[in-house]
């Protein structure tokens, strides 16, 4: 694994995690923000906001695009913090990178994204929200990709039992407001849940714990 500062879609300060076989693209201007991630001959996998790319200290909070480190429950107070002052990052003896940033209001935390490039395409990713304050919190990390358009999205369901040896519920489904499950997008199958991208189609969102 190697690391450098370049220049990125418009940031002057942006770290490139790169080895043999792929590549990722990590702002240090804002965010933190994991922009791009691909093979060095393929497209970056991560959807990109072209609008928003290069620009730093807005009054309201911008997705940007790519991967990124947000608290759960959505509270538009606290998870849409606004995130467009630098972070700092850190590299480790053991080739772990150390991705940081603050966020003082309404609540006092400290967001990190450690990642660590194998000599493959594999990376670990491992997040953690860290409380700062002398308030106790109620949340937990939730983190989010936004992909490039056309894609599926694949969710591996376990495998079905019998009746009536197998009676209580390896499955919960939960689901929101807008969330309609007759959406043509949705596809339920035997062992896979899909979703399918669709452009210019509306919201929806489901939870999984299994």
């Amino acid at each position: 694994m190697h690391t450098e500062i370049i220049s990125y879609a418009g940031w002057k300060e942006t770290l490139r995690l790169f080895n043999d076989v792929v590549e990722l693209m990590i702002t240090l201007e804002v965010g933190p923000r994991i922009l791009s991630y691909r093979h060095h001959r393929g497209k970056n996998v991560f959807k990109q906001y072209p609008e928003q790319l290069g620009k730093s200290e807005e009054t309201q909070w911008r997705i940007r695009g790519g991967h990124r480190l947000w608290t759960a429950p959505e509270d538009l107070a606290i998870t849409y913090h606004i995130d467009n002052v630098p972070i700092t990052f850190s590299e480790s003896p053991g080739g772990e990178i150390l991705l940081t940033s603050y966020q003082t209001e309404p609540i006092k935390i400290r967001k990190e994204i450690a990642l660590k490039l194998e000599e493959s395409s594999h990376v670990m990713v491992r997040h953690s929200i860290i409380n700062e304050g002398k308030t106790d919190l109620m949340l937990s990390p939730w983190a989010l990709t936004v992909m490039a358009p056309g894609g599926l999205e694949i969710i591996p369901q376990p495998p079905l039992g019998e009746h009536p040896h197998d009676l209580l519920p390896n499955r919960k489904m939960i689901l929101w407001p807008y969330t309609d499950l007759s959406d043509p997008r949705w596809n339920f199958g035997t062992r896979y849940i899909t979703l399918k991208h669709a452009a210019d189609s509306l919201p929806t969102k489901l939870g999984l714990a299994h």
